[in-house]
């Protein structure tokens, strides 16, 4: 069942993407025991789409180190949090991140049924800000 609160977190990150010079357009994660977390991202960079891969420690770190090769910054996270927006099993999850780029920290927030998602977005809205500052 979608709740009105789950409806103007998504719109609102819909209105938010048309305005950004990064857009996340697509990612694939695969982690998993005993395996090496890998991510693959499409990230339009100013209208031209982009392609980034890694390979990292967690899933978490492979999704953002993988954004970072296809924007071209590499950003260092400084925060991450995750809550739950809405209840039940099918919530939304917001994430909040901090991340530093050129020694300066700008934060990034979304929302999305999946944490990954919702991290991905996050972290791609943190490097949005640091190129609205003028540091990407």
């Amino acid at each position: 069942m979608v709740h009105l609160l789950d409806l103007e977190a998504l719109v609102s990150e819909e209105i938010r993407e048309r305005q950004d010079q990064f857009v996340l357009r697509r990612f694939v994660t695969q982690s998993g025991s005993g395996i090496v977390p890998t991510s693959q991202v499409e990230v339009e960079v100013r209208g031209e789409l982009r392609r980034g891969r890694s390979f990292s420690n967690g899933t978490v770190e492979s999704v953002f180190a993988a954004i970072d090769d296809a924007v071209g910054v590499s950003g260092s996270l400084a925060d991450y949090q995750v809550r739950a927006v809405t209840e039940g099993k099918d919530a939304l999850a917001e994430v909040r991140v901090a991340v530093e780029v050129n020694g300066r920290s700008y934060n990034g927030q979304a929302v999305s049924y999946d944490v990954m998602e919702a991290s991905a977005k996050a972290y791609v809205r943190a490097l949005n800000n640091a190129a609205a500052a003028g540091e990407v």
